[in-house]
């Protein structure tokens, strides 16, 4: 039951993971600058993994160590913030990342809203659902 509850906890923890990078990345939308968005992702995965109970390692990533601000293979993450005694607890994970999918649409759309939305015309959150409302119709045909 203690191994359910902390993988429950892990999923909570890679939702924020997610989250950070997808708020920042929204923020760059229609700019066109690929290195930008996909930088500024990358960092925000990194800061919020980086405070994840675990001893993570990126065994899937973008690049090799000399490829930075990218997730390298091989970088380990996790329990920044803990003692090397408590991390020494933490599980450990495998992780296998892209933190920017969908750059190309991010990239080349303006920010819309959907009609639904369009009250609220500028709110990050109304940015963020369009561009995945965009990326699933992308994924549907």
């Amino acid at each position: 039951m203690k191994n359910l509850k902390a993988e429950r906890e892990l999923a909570f923890d890679f939702l924020r993971v997610t989250e950070a990078a997808a708020i920042e990345s929204a923020k760059t939308m229609g700019q066109g600058d690929r290195k930008h968005s996909d930088h500024v992702a990358v960092e925000a995965m990194r800061e919020v993994m980086d405070s994840v109970p675990m001893r993570g390692r990126i065994v899937i990533g973008e690049g090799e160590r000399d490829e930075a601000p990218m997730l390298y293979i091989g970088e380990e993450l996790g329990g920044g913030r803990f003692s090397e005694e408590a991390r020494a607890e933490f599980p450990e994970v495998d992780i296998a990342v892209d933190p920017l999918e969908g750059t190309n649409l991010l990239l080349s759309q303006p920010a819309r809203q959907p009609p639904e939305l369009s009250r609220q015309t500028d709110s990050l959150p109304n940015r963020i659902v369009h561009l995945l409302c965009e990326l699933l119709r992308d994924l549907r045909q």
